[in-house]
């Protein structure tokens, strides 16, 4: 289940980058989609983190 949920929030991450690159005109837009990027990327990371951690105890 994290690993399907750390695939998916990937997935927004990187739909927020291609965003932001698309909006180069609107640099408060742009700078939405990024912020938006960095909290998926977060949430990856949380994650992969109580993943391994979870993998250590078993």
């Amino acid at each position: 289940m994290k690993g399907d949920q750390a695939a998916a929030y990937a997935f927004y991450a990187e739909q927020q980058r291609k965003l932001a690159d698309a909006t180069i005109d609107d640099e408060n837009s742009r700078r939405a989609h990024l912020d938006a990027a960095a909290k998926w990327t977060a949430l990856v990371e949380q994650l992969r983190s109580a993943g391994e951690s979870g993998n250590a105890a078993n």
